[in-house]
């Protein structure tokens, strides 16, 4: 059997994908993924499921709801449509926000080679990246593993 033909257990798909055991089977609730089974009736995830798998958790990446992730592998047009438009507001939005970082160093560093030094406060103001990530979780039952984020912190 080549590594290509290897089938994994939960364990190690979750390990793989770097997703737990619980959200696998939660995918497979949903009949977004379906797991060969042996002889014992033990889950095994093949080529072809760790492929779905990954695409699901490329979909959650992207913060997709399972409702949506159901509709996109449906292959949902309208839905998708959707998941793009918001997807590239994320990104022009991302984008304005590194343009704008991009021209406040640049005005820095034309105060600098103009002899004034920034203040500390104006460089502490170009490492928002340093602040701590938003908590977020899977809600359990009767949400279905919907994603829930919280902001960041007060005083941030």
């Amino acid at each position: 059997m080549t590594s290509a033909d290897r089938h994994f257990s939960p364990s190690e798909a979750a390990d793989l994908l770097g997703i737990s055991v619980k959200a696998l089977r939660l995918y497979e609730e949903k009949g977004f993924l379906t797991p060969s089974r042996s002889a014992t009736g033990w889950r095994a995830y093949g080529p072809e499921q760790i492929s779905r798998a990954r695409e699901i958790v490329a979909l959650r990446a992207l913060g997709l709801s399972l409702a949506q992730i159901g509709r996109v592998l449906a292959r949902d047009e309208v839905e998708m449509a959707k998941v793009l438009a918001g997807h590239q507001a994320n990104l022009e939005t991302r984008i304005a926000a590194l343009m704008s970082a991009l021209s406040q160093v640049g005005a820095l560093r034309s105060e600098l080679g103009a002899g004034r030094l920034p203040a500390l406060s104006d460089l502490a103001d170009l490492a928002p990246t340093n602040l701590p990530e938003p908590v977020a979780f899977e809600l359990p039952w009767p949400w279905g593993g919907e994603r829930c984020r919280a902001g960041s912190p007060r005083g941030a």
